[in-house]
Protein backbone atom coordinates (compact mmCIF):
# COMPACT_ATOMS: atom_id res chain seq x y z
CA UNK A 1 0.00 0.00 0.00
CA UNK A 2 1.07 3.48 -1.01
CA UNK A 3 1.50 5.80 1.75
CA UNK A 4 0.21 9.31 2.26
CA UNK A 5 2.27 12.25 2.02
CA UNK A 6 0.23 14.84 4.41
CA UNK A 7 1.84 17.64 2.63
CA UNK A 8 -0.38 16.12 -0.55
CA UNK A 9 -3.64 17.32 1.09
CA UNK A 10 -4.99 20.92 0.37
CA UNK A 11 -5.53 23.01 3.72
CA UNK A 12 -9.03 24.51 1.98
CA UNK A 13 -11.46 23.50 -0.68
CA UNK A 14 -11.54 24.42 -4.15
CA UNK A 15 -13.95 25.33 -6.46
CA UNK A 16 -14.08 25.17 -10.45
CA UNK A 17 -13.55 28.96 -11.78
CA UNK A 18 -13.44 29.99 -14.83
CA UNK A 19 -11.90 33.50 -15.60
CA UNK A 20 -9.43 34.77 -17.17
CA UNK A 21 -6.68 36.54 -15.29
CA UNK A 22 -3.37 38.32 -15.74
CA UNK A 23 -0.37 37.98 -13.54
CA UNK A 24 2.20 40.36 -13.48
CA UNK A 25 5.63 40.56 -11.83
CA UNK A 26 6.02 43.31 -8.94
CA UNK A 27 7.33 46.02 -11.33
CA UNK A 28 5.24 45.42 -14.03
CA UNK A 29 7.41 44.68 -16.53
CA UNK A 30 6.43 40.91 -17.16
CA UNK A 31 2.80 40.01 -17.68
CA UNK A 32 1.23 36.62 -18.15
CA UNK A 33 -2.45 35.80 -19.38
CA UNK A 34 -4.05 32.84 -18.26
CA UNK A 35 -7.48 30.94 -16.90
CA UNK A 36 -8.20 30.23 -13.62
CA UNK A 37 -9.33 26.59 -13.68
CA UNK A 38 -10.51 26.16 -9.58
CA UNK A 39 -10.00 28.60 -6.79
CA UNK A 40 -9.47 28.00 -3.07
CA UNK A 41 -8.59 30.56 -0.21
CA UNK A 42 -5.08 29.37 -0.33
CA UNK A 43 -4.44 30.00 -4.19
CA UNK A 44 -5.73 29.02 -7.50
CA UNK A 45 -4.80 26.59 -10.59
CA UNK A 46 -3.79 28.24 -13.67
CA UNK A 47 -3.76 27.48 -17.12
CA UNK A 48 -1.51 29.35 -19.79
CA UNK A 49 -0.02 28.90 -22.74
CA UNK A 50 3.41 30.25 -21.81
CA UNK A 51 5.15 28.89 -18.21
CA UNK A 52 5.08 31.31 -15.59
CA UNK A 53 8.21 32.34 -13.56
CA UNK A 54 8.08 29.62 -10.08
CA UNK A 55 8.89 31.15 -6.13
CA UNK A 56 8.74 34.80 -7.90
CA UNK A 57 6.11 37.56 -6.04
CA UNK A 58 3.45 37.65 -8.49
CA UNK A 59 0.52 39.89 -8.64
CA UNK A 60 -2.77 38.11 -9.88
CA UNK A 61 -5.68 40.58 -11.32
CA UNK A 62 -8.91 39.51 -12.12
CA UNK A 63 -10.86 42.35 -14.43
CA UNK A 64 -14.66 42.85 -13.41
CA UNK A 65 -17.24 43.30 -15.95
CA UNK A 66 -16.92 47.46 -15.52
CA UNK A 67 -13.53 47.09 -16.11
CA UNK A 68 -12.28 47.45 -12.44
CA UNK A 69 -10.36 44.85 -10.93
CA UNK A 70 -12.38 41.88 -9.41
CA UNK A 71 -9.62 40.84 -7.60
CA UNK A 72 -6.16 41.81 -6.72
CA UNK A 73 -3.77 39.65 -4.34
CA UNK A 74 -0.12 38.78 -4.35
CA UNK A 75 1.37 35.11 -4.68
CA UNK A 76 3.22 32.82 -5.82
CA UNK A 77 3.51 30.11 -8.51
CA UNK A 78 4.61 27.06 -6.62
CA UNK A 79 4.78 25.06 -9.78
CA UNK A 80 4.60 25.40 -13.25
CA UNK A 81 4.01 22.18 -15.40
CA UNK A 82 3.25 21.07 -18.75
CA UNK A 83 0.89 18.00 -18.59
CA UNK A 84 2.63 15.53 -21.32
CA UNK A 85 0.80 15.74 -24.95
CA UNK A 86 -0.53 19.27 -23.68
CA UNK A 87 1.16 22.83 -25.23
CA UNK A 88 -0.59 24.43 -22.06
CA UNK A 89 0.75 24.85 -19.08
CA UNK A 90 -0.74 24.45 -15.40
CA UNK A 91 0.65 26.43 -12.42
CA UNK A 92 -0.20 26.23 -9.04
CA UNK A 93 -0.57 29.96 -7.61
CA UNK A 94 -0.81 30.51 -3.40
CA UNK A 95 -1.51 33.39 -2.15
CA UNK A 96 0.61 35.41 -0.24
CA UNK A 97 -1.70 38.93 1.00
CA UNK A 98 -0.01 41.20 1.86
CA UNK A 99 -2.71 43.29 3.53
CA UNK A 100 -5.85 42.68 5.48
CA UNK A 101 -7.63 44.26 2.69
CA UNK A 102 -6.45 41.64 0.16
CA UNK A 103 -7.46 38.81 2.28
CA UNK A 104 -11.08 40.04 2.76
CA UNK A 105 -10.97 39.71 -0.97
CA UNK A 106 -9.73 37.04 -1.73
CA UNK A 107 -12.54 35.10 0.71
CA UNK A 108 -15.49 37.46 -0.60
CA UNK A 109 -14.50 36.29 -4.32
CA UNK A 110 -14.00 32.45 -2.75
CA UNK A 111 -17.08 33.17 -1.65
CA UNK A 112 -18.82 34.11 -4.35
CA UNK A 113 -17.61 31.32 -6.43
CA UNK A 114 -18.83 28.96 -4.10
CA UNK A 115 -22.13 30.76 -4.22
CA UNK A 116 -22.82 30.53 -7.74
CA UNK A 117 -22.16 26.62 -7.49
CA UNK A 118 -24.27 26.56 -5.14
CA UNK A 119 -26.95 28.12 -6.74
CA UNK A 120 -26.76 26.29 -10.03
CA UNK A 121 -26.68 22.68 -8.15
CA UNK A 122 -30.07 24.11 -6.54
CA UNK A 123 -31.77 24.86 -9.74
Amino acid sequence: MAQINPSDFRLYARFECLEEALLQSEEGDHKFQGTLLDIGLGGVQIESSQPLPTDTKLLLVLEGKEGGPLLRVHGRAKYCNAPQGSSAFMTGFKFVPESHQERVAIAEFVHDVFQRQWEILGS
